[in-house]
């Protein structure tokens, strides 16, 4: 926003023409991100070069070159460009050898020299390429290979050493070991993955013909419609821009009396941009139909805008995710949802195509019902929770699946197969795959209105708290972003040019990032305090409260902040604050951390790529908090969750996708991977 915004104001100051502010702040805005990319790119080869395969002491100058390009990375909002054929041209020239007719969508890599990707892979979102990893002290590099045509389903994990065959596959939420190998057309599921069938190749999803003059056409396209992109941000900003303008221009210098009214504007930018969000995604998705479609049509340019559109809401309407308007929001994006439904972040959701029963509970992370891009085609299909089903922490829900009502899949699940469903009468269901669980932990009782029938009170108390939580986070952002402007103005004006360069960042830990957390750090400890193992129905303030917290911290002090100290002695640090019991020397690349005072991690011990303790759960409708321990000298693999109650002793590795099951106590000396866990 910082030079738009600059650019807007130099306009308007000179010709007093706000049209020409405008465009001039758009064009701006547009042109950042290929910027970024350049500036990221450049800053990969003269930091680092080519990335070699390999083990690296923690805390070395070859882990921090490394450490400093991945940071860099996340300034470019890459995501955004996957699904077209220029995300492909962007990481060939970071490093990774990939065919033009791979089809790739958002997705994570450690290590870019060290992965080769082959003539028409599909590579569905969410999954990590994960050959770049600390464990034992030490940061290792190790290669990876996809074979042509090879499938690497939505939310799976490929460790570094591991390799796919032509016409391989791993499905859904699966992790394939390092050293393993997927051989020529075999399918491999779980975690860890293990062999499920082997496929005659006629059989697989055959690639559609497209011609050389195709693909640059719709290269074209696409660029035409990532430039475009920028507006949809912008435009709602634009009379926020305009009146801060008119407003700062009314008072006298450094006089910010004026920022009283940055609430009414936070929530006039929400209500602008989720209605530009509706409309937009409803005349996109217009006629949408379950089938097969080309990725080199028209219609797949329309859902890809879609898609793109909702990635970009779950960050700008983080906050409203998780309340109890965001069924309204999803019923406004054309799903059928019912009343009494719980809704967190839901990704990958094709809102037309998707049914949710009344009653409900669709938890955090959720991956549902994602589309299929496989042999230059997009797969659509209908997606169904039935009534008063559960859906846990990052699980997954294939599209084309119909969920039965009273059904529970937990944490970091897959839902069963028809076949198991028709075998089984279980109702809960757990792991990758999915097995019965014979048994689970009761709930302790509460009246109805407090879970699942509030009174009316209830509901207005509810929303009352949830509305302060929705525009707070964006009121924040208005007011730090006022100060920053207005400081970081002077630099440039008054500096030279490699001054600025060294004086921008202090300013904008000064006026951004440090305020962001302070306002987390004074929510937290007025609202709630310390945290302590307990249960609490969910139409009690207490969890509104606790949930609000998590709001707050993931929608400021994350994004603009904590993300950019993954992988720095600096976010154990700041975490401590929080109420988190750090040791020495702690390695974290990740934030994912709710519950702060619930969580013990010991010195030397590693964290990897957004693994988490999971210190609470919605069961029955209970928030369940409870503790979490881990020991000295641990490595905990990427995406890993750490359910609560769980205790992990000295020396002990966690492999990558696994799930610690409630009440576990993992010896101290050993290894352990899975989901759920079980020896290595």
């Amino acid at each position: 926003i910082f030079f738009p915004y600059l650019g807007y104001y130099y306009v308007v100051e000179e010709t007093k023409n706000i049209p020409y502010a405008i465009t001039t702040a758009l064009c701006m805005f547009c042109f950042i991100p290929p910027l970024f990319a350049l500036a990221s790119i450049g800053i990969k080869w003269l930091v680092i070069g080519k990335m070699k395969e390999g083990d690296y002491p923690l805390w070395g100058t070859y882990y921090f070159r490394w450490w400093f390009v991945k940071t860099m990375q996340r300034l470019l909002p890459s995501q955004f460009l996957n699904g077209t054929p220029l995300y492909g041209g962007y990481l060939r020239r970071m490093g990774v050898k990939v065919a033009k007719s791979a089809q790739l969508a958002a997705f994570t890599v450690g290590a870019e020299d060290l992965l080769t990707i082959g003539e028409d892979v599909s590579i569905s979102s969410q999954v990590v390429i994960n050959n770049a990893f600390v464990e034992d002290g030490m940061l290792k590099l190790r290669r990876v290979h996809l074979g042509d045509h090879a499938y690497i389903g939505s939310s799976a994990i490929v460790a570094g050493g591991a390799n796919v065959e032509d016409w391989g596959e791993l499905t859904d939420l699966s992790h394939l070991q390092p050293g393993k190998t997927i051989k020529t057309a075999e399918v491999w599921q779980g975690s860890p993955a293990v062999l499920k069938e082997t496929k005659k190749i006629e059989d697989l999803p055959q690639p559609l013909h497209v011609s050389n003059g195709t693909r640059r056409k719709y290269s074209v396209i696409f660029t035409l419609m990532l430039l475009i992109f920028p507006f949809v941000i912008l435009i709602p900003l634009l009379p926020t821009i305009i009146i801060l303008n008119n407003l700062d221009n009314s008072t006298p210098d450094y006089d910010f009396s004026y920022l009283i009214v940055t609430p009414s504007l936070a929530l006039s930018y929400i209500i602008v941009f989720t209605l530009v969000t509706v409309l937009l995604t409803r005349v996109l998705q217009w006629g949408i139909k379950p089938g097969k479609y080309p990725v080199y049509s028209l219609f797949y340019v329309r859902k890809w805008f879609a898609d793109q559109l909702m990635s970009l809401s779950l960050i700008v309407l983080h906050p409203i995710y998780a309340t109890v308007y965001i069924p309204l929001l999803f019923r406004a994006l054309g799903a059928k949802v019912g009343r009494n439904t719980e809704i967190s972040t839901a990704s990958s959701v094709t809102h037309p195509l998707l049914e949710i029963g009344k009653g409900a509970f669709v938890a955090d992370a959720v991956t549902l019902g994602e589309s299929d891009v496989r042999g230059q085609q997009l797969i659509l299909d209908k997606t169904i929770i039935g009534n008063n089903s559960f859906v846990g922490n990052s699980a997954l829900i294939p599209q084309g699946y119909t969920l039965p009502g009273r059904m529970l899949i937990g944490v970091l699940s897959t839902p069963p197969s028809k076949e198991q469903l028709e075998q089984e009468k279980a109702r809960d269901w757990f792991g990758s795959p999915a097995i019965a669980l014979p048994r689970r932990q009761a709930s302790r009782t509460f009246a109805t209105e407090l879970t699942a029938r509030p009174s009316a009170q209830k509901i207005l108390a509810r929303s009352i708290i949830e509305f302060i939580r929705i525009i707070l986070p964006e009121t924040v952002i208005l007011i730090c972003s006022i100060l920053f402007i207005a400081y970081a103005h002077d630099l440039v004006v008054e500096k030279h040019w490699w001054q600025v360069a060294i004086y921008l960042p202090f300013y904008y830990l000064l006026y951004m990032g440090f305020p962001t957390v302070l306002v987390t750090l004074i929510l937290k400890w007025l609202t709630v305090g310390i945290y302590k193992p307990e249960q609490k129905p969910m139409w009690t303030s207490k969890v509104w409260r606790s949930e609000a917290i998590t709001s707050t911290y993931e929608a400021l002090s994350v994004p603009f902040l904590l993300d950019f100290l993954r992988g720095t002695p600096w976010l154990p640090i700041i975490l401590r604050l929080f109420g988190v019991k750090t040791g020495k020397r702690v390695w974290m690349n990740t934030t994912d951390i709710t519950e702060y005072d619930m969580v013990s991690i010991g010195d030397d011990s590693a964290l990897n790529e957004d693994c988490g303790p999971q210190t609470h759960l919605f069961e029955d409708r209970v928030m369940k908090v409870g503790p979490v321990k881990i020991g000295k000298r641990c490595s905990i693999g990427a995406r890993t969750i750490i359910l609560y109650d769980s205790e992990i002793g000295d020396n002990v590795n966690v492999d990558a996708l696994s799930l610690v099951m409630k009440g576990e106590n993992l010896q101290s000396n050993s290894e352990w991977g899975g989901s759920p866990v079980r020896p290595a």
